[in-house]
């Protein structure tokens, strides 16, 4: 599909707005300002179906291509129905009417509604020049009056669509709110109550925020939106001719029966309007593209007549059902034959569920909402019993529904579907009864219950949640706790089979109310066992979330973290075996709620391709440095000017899409399109997480705990696994609740966890937003103690290891960044621990935990302190690849970042060469130096190593982080420079250890769910088992050493977590400055 000049130009433009590199407006004013000459039918028809392709994958991409191809087309031509403008603006109110279905947005309704209502404007206008005229008395003027009485229907008939057509096709009838929920707000957390530890009292649990006010929060209900849509789709009908009364019926008779839905109390006047609309088209002869359409506006009211017309399957479908496989996805297949399950004649519903057993079971990931089921559940092919009116008692229509089957004799496969039909009209106070009956439907007949299990696993699991709601309406939360909890599990087989994770989402929202409002002090216990079983099931289903849905997994981890905190008594934990289960359980927690996403990427380490889009956008960014000169990124940042701290704390923000700003200029900056490009690659690794066929597999929890504990730690080892949780007994005020620091300390023999209260520190993110650019950043206020330790530990110590102040914070800000109090040290030690690993969380990434004084001395001083990123490097290594990849690559560059103005490193050069010298006995080594050290010949290389060390200027990335960089020699087009999004197209499952002599090589950024994105991040995900980088700049004589150092002590067949503390050890004793061999941290796989 070729678009050709200018279009194309709009189009990409749409995909920068849509990325955030482009502000709206200045989008806006360069297709006004575009030079065009005509469009013609041909290009409209190309531009109207690359916006409904783009639609499936991208609804903002459709939006925004369609709004500026109408922007275009407003200042090139006049606003005239006989205009192209006429055409485009069509095409875009259809295109924001089907985009609505999925992004939810009031503004693009109410823009699109704009459009309408000046294309209503136009047609009065020119039917009153007729008319003032004379032209009624003519013959022409008829034809022109009745021609623009037919485009002023067409405009309100899409404008009532445009604002009912949303709702008809997401809104579940049966499950208004639910539905409703799932499709507006998906991800939300809020109005909880908890109780107290202390005293058992309700308090207020506040919602987390979100980056930036949601645009979805503002659209209305149903019942505000339906009856506006119905006077647009009245007035259509008034004014159109009779050939188009079937489609204006069509659409009023789905209005009408969802407004039954929305308004109760005038259901009978509604499902009037809609059985005359109805009726009316009923015998119409529709074409088959808008088939679907109609006989979803037939078989709600012939459902509600509890009789089915009798329509032919094959009639309608203009062939045999199996042809809609070859003709379109499983969607479409379900979709339609779903609805015409309530009209096709009994005969034909052998062949109608062959379809739909087929299309299921094809291995196509769908995107149709399961609620197709419900609708299917009333016309299974042996079920005897016609829909009642009305929903009845089960004692009154059970009973009578096994006497009519007594009656005719019915075979046990026909009593079960009579009976499983019967259940779904049973009224909402005996819903109880109907799941009991339903989940032994089985015991009438197997053969039926496994025919239509995924059916019958659904109708079970809406009648759990409709029960469920019915009791916490009533105040029940008792009963409903464990029918939401019975809910989780198939709800998430379905929201993994149908890619719908609000579906788990809402239900979790509403479990966990149930859940928290439950019971009394004393079942503390109980309600987090279920807290635990329903989070392991919802992290299944958000798993790869990105701002919206990243708000609400930090939410939840909160959340849940409270109602565990909620569990100690005052007096303490008891005896050893509540604590031990304790600790796995605040263990679980930490594995669901710290860096899950990079720990699902983890299990499938590896190459990663690069999308499409983002490769477009890295070429384009080469082409302008090798226009403008090259690009380097400001290191400052919004909150720099904000925080007490030193500068360069926008590196300790969380990533999110929020804090890209959209530039008001045609044409981003090359700092724009960075960040975009670094956001498309997040998003393409997060999609991996989502695609696979089953989840469950590596849904971490519970399990994984246990056989983290079976598997044990090693004999000397020490993991602290740290989260920062919110302290809801220490209010701050405004600011909220105190920070508590969790510390989970897992060693062979034992877990135990205990907390530190950061009275000082807020526990909650300090989100920045800046209107006027458009952008928020957010930060936990732990990275203040961070960043000023960090900032006075590389102050000039003025001929001491350390300065004073340094010295004292290392000491004073031990416990506040996790350092293990005195006594545990001296207990470990006695018990042969040496290694401490920590696992930091949010800005403690970033600390020099190494470096922490205990009783006047750094940690490092007794034991060897490494760190993991994520839980997927506390496992065992996967066993190595295939032999004959054990090799030493050693790759230098002394002049790589000159051209970037970083001065020549002449020691770099030496540095390589000892250190092959020292390795030289291994008789695998490779050694790059100046023009062998270039981007692709490194990486090359490195895929056929064990061990990867690269020499070179290095600097953290902080506006985007896969662009983390180390400087190499130029290639012959001039880049020297090897990205963090380049590691990640390597196979690097071979290499053992990758370490970098470059400035800032350890560092990074990480989500508000702990999710690592950078150069140490690439070469884990990559399949590198362990990193060792610098946390801040160092010099070249401390690099040297160590490194050789370590590679010295590996060649003489040390585990490279020996060799670790051998060459910091032997680099403290010559540069004896904190800042120089403190700069040095371990990162991964220590075994």
């Amino acid at each position: 599909m070729e678009l050709g000049a200018p279009l194309s130009d709009l189009y990409a433009m749409a995909l920068r707005v849509a990325d955030r590199s482009v502000a709206v407006d200045a989008a806006v004013e360069a297709a006004r300002s575009t030079e065009v000459r005509d469009i013609d039918e041909a290009t409209l028809g190309v531009v109207a179906r690359l916006c409904h392709d783009l639609l499936d994958d991208n609804p903002d991409h459709a939006h925004y291509f369609s709004r500026l191809v109408l922007e275009l087309a407003e200042a090139r031509w006049a606003r005239e129905r006989e205009s192209p403008w006429w055409t485009v603006a069509d095409l875009f109110v259809e295109v924001t009417r089907l985009g609505l279905e999925s992004v939810p947005r009031l503004d693009r309704m109410l823009l699109a509604l704009g459009v309408t209502s000046r294309q209503s404007h136009i047609s009065r206008r020119t039917l009153a020049r007729l008319k003032r005229r004379g032209g009624r008395f003519s013959r022409h003027g008829r034809i022109a009056i009745a021609d623009e009485k037919e485009a002023l229907a067409a405009t309100l008939q899409a404008a009532g669509w445009l604002v009912a057509g949303p709702y008809c096709v997401v809104l579940d009838p049966e499950d208004m709110e639910g539905s409703y929920l799932q499709w507006v707000w998906p991800y939300r957390l809020c109005g909880f109550a908890a109780l107290d530890a202390a005293d058992g009292q309700p308090v207020d649990w506040p919602s987390d925020g979100r980056l930036l006010s949601s645009p979805v929060a503002g659209m209305p209900g149903a019942r505000d939106m339906l009856p506006m849509a119905m006077g647009y789709l009245n007035r259509s009908l008034r004014t159109g001719p009779d050939d188009l009364r079937t489609q204006v019926q069509i659409k009023r008779a789905r209005v009408a029966a969802l407004r039954a839905a929305a308004e109760p109390e005038r259901a009978a006047e509604h499902w009037r309007v809609a059985e005359a609309a109805a009726d009316e088209i009923s015998d119409a002869d529709v074409p088959l593209h808008e088939r679907w359409h109609f006989l979803e506006a037939l078989a709600p009211v012939w459902r509600h007549r509890g009789r089915a017309p009798r329509r032919r399957l094959r009639t309608d479908l203009e062939g045999p059902a199996r042809g809609l496989r070859d003709g379109g996805s499983a969607d479409v297949s379900l979709g339609l034959l779903s609805v015409l399950s309530a009209l096709v004649q009994p005969g034909d519903l052998p062949e109608l569920w062959d379809e739909v057993h087929a299309a299921y079971a094809a291995p196509d990931r769908l995107s149709l909402h399961p609620g197709f089921w419900g609708r299917l559940a009333h016309r299974t092919v042996e079920n005897a019993l016609r829909c009642p009116a009305e929903a009845l008692a089960y004692g009154e229509l059970i009973p009578a529904v096994e006497a009519e089957c007594d009656r005719q004799g019915l075979p046990p496969r026909a009593r079960a579907a009579t009976l499983a039909h019967a259940a779904l009209h049973v009224r909402d106070d005996d819903l109880d009864r109907v799941i009991r009956l339903l989940c032994r439907i089985d015991q009438y007949d197997r053969g039926f219950a496994d025919t239509y299990a995924a059916m019958l696993e659904w109708v079970v699991l809406t009648r759990r949640v409709r029960y469920a709601k019915h009791r916490a309406a009533q105040g029940d939360y008792d009963t409903a706790m464990p029918q939401y909890l019975a809910a989780m599990e198939p709800a998430t087989r379905f929201a993994a089979r149908h890619g719908w994770a609000p579906l788990c989402t809402t239900l979790a929202d509403q479990s966990l109310e149930a859940l928290l409002r439950s019971g009394t002090a004393g079942q503390v216990g109980m309600r987090t066992g279920a807290l635990f079983e329903i989070a392991e099931l919802v992290m299944t289903s958000v798993i790869g979330a990105l701002d919206e849905r990243a708000a609400f997994v930090r939410g939840f981890g909160q959340l849940l973290m409270r109602s565990l905190l909620a569990l100690i008594p005052p007096d303490g934990m008891g005896d050893a075996r509540t604590a031990r289960a304790f600790s796995a359980l605040v263990a679980q927690h930490h594995l669901l709620f710290k860096g899950v996403d990079f720990w699902v990427l983890a299990q499938s380490a590896g190459p990663r391709p690069t999308l499409p889009y983002a490769e477009l956008l890295h070429r384009e960014i080469t082409e302008r440095e090798r226009a403008c000169g090259p690009y380097v990124p400001d290191r400052s940042g919004v909150l720099d000017d904000l925080l007490t701290v030193p500068g360069g704390s926008s590196g300790f923000c969380f990533v999110s899409g929020a804090e890209r700003t959209p530039e008001h200029r045609a044409r981003p900056s090359i700092g724009a399109d960075r960040r975009a490009a670094d956001h498309l690659i997040t998003e393409s690794l997060l999609a991996d997480t989502r695609t696979a066929e089953d989840l469950r597999p590596v849904r971490p929890g519970a399990r994984q705990v246990n056989q983290f504990f079976e598997g044990g730690v090693g004999e000397d080892t020490v993991v602290i696994s740290l989260y920062l949780a919110e302290d809801h007994t220490r209010p701050l005020g405004p600011e909220g609740d105190a920070t508590l620091l969790i510390c989970c300390q897992i060693t062979a023999e034992e877990q135990t966890v205990r907390g530190v209260p950061l009275v000082d520190l807020p526990g909650s993110h300090l989100t920045v937003a800046d209107p006027a650019r458009g952008s928020a950043f957010s930060i936990h206020w732990a990275a203040v103690p961070v960043a000023q330790v960090r900032d006075a530990v590389n102050a000039d110590p003025l001929g001491h290891p350390v300065t004073l102040h340094a010295e004292e914070l290392l000491g004073r800000l031990y416990a506040a960044l996790g350092g293990p109090p005195r006594a545990l040290l001296r207990r470990w030690q006695a018990a042969g621990k040496r290694h401490l690993c920590f696992w930091p969380h949010g800005p403690l990434h970033f600390a020099p935990f190494h470096l922490l004084h205990d009783d006047g001395r750094p940690l490092a001083d007794a034991w060897t302190v490494t760190t993991v990123s994520s839980s997927a490097q506390l496992a065992p290594r996967p066993a190595p690849g295939a032999p004959g990849r054990r090799r030493v690559l050693i790759a230098g560059s002394p002049t790589g970042g000159v051209r970037y103005g970083l001065p020549e490193q002449p020691g770099v050069a030496e540095h390589v060469r000892r250190l092959g010298d020292r390795l030289a006995a291994a008789g695998t080594l490779d050694v790059r130096l100046r023009e062998g050290a270039t981007p692709r010949a490194v990486m090359a290389a490195a895929e056929e190593s064990e061990y990867l060390h690269i020499a070179a200027h290095g600097s953290q990335d902080v506006e985007a982080p896969w662009y983390q960089c180390v400087f190499l020699e130029p290639e012959e087009d001039g880049e020297g420079r090897l990205f963090a999004h380049q590691i990640l197209t390597l196979d690097l499952r071979g290499v053992e250890l990758v370490t970098l002599s470059a400035c800032e090589s350890a560092l990074g950024r990480y989500d508000a769910n702990d999710n690592h994105r950078g150069l140490p991040a690439a070469f884990l995900l990559a399949g590198a088992a362990t990193v060792i980088g610098a946390l801040w700049p160092v010099t070249a004589t401390a690099a040297t050493l160590f490194f050789e150092e370590l590679y010295s002590h590996l060649g003489q067949g040390h585990p490279k977590r020996d060799a670790f503390r051998h060459a910091q050890q032997r680099t403290r004793w010559a540069c004896p400055e904190y800042r120089d061999w403190g700069a040095f941290t371990f990162i991964g796989h220590w075994r």
